[in-house]
């Protein structure tokens, strides 16, 4: 009688496992309801991050920019010419001009008496009376700008001598002018030239 008992039991519970399918314990749908929360947070979360990456970097352009090249040849002594001649082209100086210009002076009673040949002498004298006027001749210093003259081709006379390491003292007639080849980030002398590739300071020993 046992083991019938046994077996209707074992019958009875597999009926109620068919019956009732396994659940996770809780209220109906919970499982439902956090899945989509879950979506919808990191749903936005997401648009969060795409708004502040476009705000803060959406509107940035990046420019290329292209690093000069530095140039590495040896100017030849026709370029190093061509840049003085360049740094003269259109350039004015200031000189400083003398001229003379008459004065008319008249004579007064104080100029009479230190006549040194007054009373005796008044043919020679400058003042033999008041009223009576002589001419002198006064210096008058002008300042003038004028505008350098143009400078001749390389077979004119030119010098140049090599004073060291992209540098070179430049000469015609009287005048003189050092010039320095320019590259990257060189310091500018008071003068720049470009000539062909190269790029030149030029530094005058004169006006022009």
């Amino acid at each position: 009688m046992r083991p019938k008992k046994l077996v209707m039991h074992h019958s009875r519970l597999k009926r109620e496992k068919r019956r009732v399918p396994w659940s996770r314990p809780g209220p109906p749908g919970e499982t439902i309801i956090q899945s989509t929360s879950s979506i919808t947070l990191l749903a936005t979360i997401f648009a969060i991050t795409l708004a502040l990456l476009d705000g803060c970097g959406g509107n940035v352009r990046t420019h290329y920019v292209p690093s000069t090249p530095t140039v590495t040849a040896t100017p030849s002594r026709e370029n190093i010419i061509e840049a003085v001649r360049h740094s003269v082209e259109g350039k004015t100086h200031v000189v400083t001009a003398q001229r003379q210009e008459p004065q008319v002076h008249r004579c007064d009673q104080n100029d009479v008496d230190r006549d040194p040949y007054m009373p005796h002498n008044p043919e020679l004298a400058k003042c033999p009376s008041v009223g009576a006027t002589y001419t002198t001749w006064q210096t008058v210093t002008e300042h003038q700008t004028q505008r350098c003259e143009p400078l001749p081709g390389p077979e004119y006379g030119w010098h140049v001598q090599e004073l060291g390491d992209d540098k070179w003292r430049v000469s015609l007639g009287g005048s003189s002018w050092d010039v320095q080849k320019l590259s990257g980030a060189a310091a500018k002398g008071p003068e720049q030239v470009n000539v062909s590739s190269f790029e030149f300071s030029i530094n005058p020993h004169q006006d022009c």
